[in-house]
């Protein structure tokens, strides 16, 4: 019988959400591969991260092969450069075909756009703007209902 081979995803920026993803991924049994342009910010990893980590620019197809993207079947791109991420991610889509690409937009017009054209877009201020708008409804039913008891 053949063993099944692990989900390999691959994730661009090693900063906070880079970290955090690796580590919560690679726990739940994941394959995972970072890259950063920053050796330092494999400091940010969990202890117990097994995971392949590669130093270099994620838009250098050296890099990539480095982090094996051709078995990937996701890609995050979580640096802190908008335009680094959008070129990360479009590289991957388009020329290495991979199914799931995740991209952080800091810009809300920029994660529409991109979103449209078949990336995940991840934008802080709309998941921050979604959030408030959630939190107020629930403060505003709970006055509602303070004021009818």
């Amino acid at each position: 019988m053949k063993k099944k081979e692990k989900k390999l995803v691959v994730i661009v920026g090693c900063g906070r959400l880079g970290s955090m993803a690796a580590g919560s991924l690679y726990e739940q049994g994941m394959e995972v591969s970072v890259i950063d342009e920053n050796e330092d910010a494999f400091g940010r990893l969990p202890s117990t991260f097994g995971g392949l980590t590669v130093v270099g620019y994620a838009t250098h197809m050296d890099i990539l092969q480095k982090a094996e993207i051709t078995r990937a079947s996701a890609v995050i791109c979580s640096t802190n450069y908008d335009n680094v991420n959008i070129m990360t991610a479009l590289l991957v889509k388009d020329y290495f075909h991979i199914p799931e690409v995740f991209a952080r937009i800091y810009d809300p017009l920029i994660a529409g756009f991109y979103s449209k054209m078949g990336i995940h877009t991840i934008c802080p201020a709309n998941l921050a703007t979604s959030e408030i708008q959630h939190l107020l409804k629930d403060i505003d039913a709970e006055t509602e209902d303070n004021h009818e008891n």
